[in-house]
């Protein structure tokens, strides 16, 4: 048993350690600062390999692991003085706000029930029905129709893994979501899917202004450290709520055949998406966003 002495040596050493770590990462930080500042007044275009490439020089061109925090930290000190486009890199071209927003689904009690939940968003928006869920996606997919809706989740089974599979293999993306009550007490959780990410086009602003939600899939390999991965993103101040392990996405399998993926919900109110999206393309993670969206009810 240790004497009290050495309990209160102990304590001092430990109030050291942390006194130190601390004054090493604000002088770390002001460091990343300097570098993001030099090299954005060069060149105000830099892409997130060229960021990479920035960072990498800091430790004498010596190979580094870029999923990391510090990475990370790195990247958030280059969004003050720019934007990357993390939203234009998703988004539709091909959207006309001027025009009537149309609707797609699968007609039944619990879908007009979210379709009624969903319109009060536009300002002018009809329903168009089809006989099934695939044929919604493909109205998407094609352009005759701006939104589909569909079932992603429920209170009692958890995410509808078949569903998520539809939106990924037509490359859709959560506009919106609406949980709807069942007969039976539990909750079915609705998505109103576009192409694209972006704002929603002729909707009323007031109501769409704000996201709070983001999905973002990720594929485990073996170089990538799952824990690591996720530190990372909370350094951009994004909130992990909700982890679903599920096999590769429909645009993913080709590349990495049956590995898992990781889909994250985040709540990004606050959260720094450029600095996100820099760190995901520079470090060459094979991921995929699905939505970033806000929940109606």
């Amino acid at each position: 048993m240790a004497r009290g002495g050495d309990e209160e040596i102990f304590r001092r050493n430990v109030t050291l350690l942390e006194s130190a770590a601390a004054n090493l990462a604000v002088l770390r930080t002001g460091v990343y600062h300097e570098a993001a500042l030099s090299a954005r007044q060069k060149n105000d275009t830099l892409t997130p390999d060229e960021i990479a490439g920035i960072y990498r020089a800091q430790f004498g061109n010596t190979p580094v692991d870029l999923v990391s925090p510090d990475f990370a930290r790195f990247c958030v000190e280059f969004t003050d003085t720019g934007s990357f486009g993390f939203i234009d890199t998703y988004a539709d071209d091909d959207e006309n706000p001027g025009d009537a927003a149309r609707i797609a689904y699968m007609q039944n009690t619990f879908s007009d029930r979210a379709y009624r939940i969903f319109e009060r968003v536009f300002e002018r928006v009809t329903a168009n029905y089809f006989p099934g869920f695939r044929e919604v996606c493909e109205e998407v997919y094609y352009g005759r129709c701006t939104y589909g809706i569909l079932p992603v989740s429920s209170s009692a089974d958890g995410p509808l893994l078949s569903f998520h599979r539809l939106q990924s293999k037509y490359d859709l993306k959560i506009a919106l979501e609406a949980d709807v009550e069942m007969n039976d007490d539990t909750v079915m959780r609705f998505a109103l899917l576009k192409k694209g990410l972006g704002t929603l086009p002729g909707s009323i602003p007031d109501l769409c202004g704000a996201w709070r939600y983001m999905d973002l899939s990720f594929v485990i390999t073996e170089n990538l450290k799952t824990g690591t991965f996720l530190s990372s993103c909370e350094v951009f101040g994004a909130e992990i709520l909700n982890i679903t392990t599920a096999p590769s996405a429909f645009r993913m399998s080709d590349y990495y055949g049956e590995r898992p993926a990781l889909t994250l919900q985040f709540d990004i109110t606050g959260a720094d998406l450029e600095a996100m999206y820099i760190f995901l393309e520079a470090s060459h993670i094979r991921y995929d966003v699905s939505g970033i969206y806000d929940i109606l009810t």
